[in-house]
């Protein structure tokens, strides 16, 4: 039996992804409060006046790269910690792999098994862990299942570079009342973070003598480019939430393996 001294390539692993997420968040703190945003005032070529926040500083690489590593960290301990857990109990884990399934039916047992139940790649001492921890995105038709941590387990096992976005939504605004101007028209009031622009439009109107205080808090975050539910959750803490389950299952490994050491 080599032992639990397997575990601490996947301890690791996530030590260093917890180091990628404070650098992203202690990133995130500085670009979000260091000007990196104005309020401009534009005037359309219809005589529509725009008043909005302008993104005019690029978030930094070392941002969504830092987010990368983390992610692909993370990812990797699961596979790591299943790994380790074979070795601890002196079973062959080369071909074992963390079984992400789509379901807890017919595919999480397939994963568990794998091409010969007689000889299952992963050892049935681990399949109740591993059932426990919910591997599977939830479902009409059964409890249970995470479809963000599943979401998560997809994209970094695809190990490409993950793209990260500023978003940025209004908090309150307060405007300040027109006078002096009966003429003025107003097209519309608020609107959405555009992606692409990188822009929100605060207010769209026509007229003159229109002045706009800055009575206004914004919420700024992180988001994935990829369709919800990730594409919905701030990154620093989708991040925090894989990580907490890369943890967690180790730590359930780890419990396990020591217990079969002392029978």
């Amino acid at each position: 039996m080599v032992g639990l001294e397997a575990f601490q390539r996947p301890e690791t692993t996530i030590n260093w992804a917890k180091e990628a997420i404070d650098e992203v968040c202690a990133g995130a703190v500085e670009y979000f409060s260091s000007g990196s945003f104005q309020l401009v005032d534009e005037t359309e070529a219809d005589g529509v006046h725009v008043h909005k926040l302008v993104q005019v500083r690029p978030l930094p690489e070392v941002i969504p790269q830092r987010a990368t590593e983390a992610l692909n960290n993370i990812g990797n301990a699961f596979d790591q910690t299943l790994f380790a857990a074979c070795a601890a109990i002196g079973r062959p884990g080369q071909e074992a792999h963390y079984p992400w399934a789509d379901n807890p039916g017919k595919d999480l047992k397939r994963r568990l098994e794998g091409n010969n139940p007689e000889q299952p790649t992963i050892p049935p001492e681990f399949w109740d862990i591993i059932q426990a921890h919910e591997p599977y995105p939830r479902g009409e038709d059964y409890p249970g299942g995470d479809d963000l941590i599943r979401d998560l387990a997809k994209i970094a096992n695809r190990k490409h570079a993950m793209g990260v976005l500023v978003q940025c939504k209004p908090a309150s605004i307060s405007f300040p009342g027109v006078r002096g101007s009966p003429g003025i028209e107003w097209v519309s009031i608020g609107g959405d973070w555009d992606p692409l622009k990188n822009e929100l439009v605060l207010a769209r109107y026509k007229g003159t003598h229109v002045k706009f205080g800055d009575r206004y808090e914004f919420v700024f975050g992180l988001s994935f480019d990829v369709p919800p539910p990730a594409g919905n959750v701030n990154v620093p803490d989708a991040l925090g939430m894989f990580l907490a389950k890369a943890q967690s299952v180790l730590d359930s490994f780890n419990q396990r393996c020591a217990e079969l050491g002392s029978d």
